[in-house]
């Protein structure tokens, strides 16, 4: 696909018989306008399987390392874990964004934690999400008051 660098399959696809629909995270070429870029991946799949567009999720990750939230780093994280590379036409792009990734959430004991959570109910992880947004909208709040 023009534009995409790499292609990863994942979600319920690749996890089990049954599925719903097809998640595909793509790393866009530099220049490359995501909303654009998920919306010509939808429709040329569509026109190659016959599916509907909907059927395809796709998700571009380009920029998702540098939000640094819990959602971005447990979205990675099952990305990596339960994926099947499909495209990879950056070698250098792709080990530069996983060196990337894996530099920013390096954290063995934070790893095991976020593990943990994972495998919570998930009211329970919602609430957990939302205490941690609590401490962390606080600390820009604080870094605000300080620069103002």
């Amino acid at each position: 696909m023009k534009g995409s660098c790499l292609l990863y399959l994942y979600g319920s696809f690749t996890e089990a018989e049954e599925y719903r629909d097809l998640d595909i995270a793509v790393y866009s070429k530099a220049g490359y306008d995501a909303l654009r870029l998920s919306t010509d991946l939808k429709i040329a799949l569509h026109e190659h399987t016959g599916m509907s567009p909907d059927f395809f999720d796709v998700r571009v990750i380009n920029g998702i390392l540098d939000h640094g939230d819990l959602f971005s780093l447990l979205y990675l994280k099952h990305i990596f874990a339960k994926n099947e590379l499909l495209l990879d036409k950056d070698l250098d792009r792709r080990t530069d964004f996983i060196e990337k990734y894996n530099m920013k959430y390096r954290d063995v004991r934070l790893w095991r934690r976020f593990s943990k959570i994972e495998k919570l109910d998930p009211k329970e992880k919602r609430r957990i999400m939302m205490l941690l947004d609590t401490f962390i909208e606080k600390d820009r709040l604080r870094e605000r008051a300080k620069t103002a």
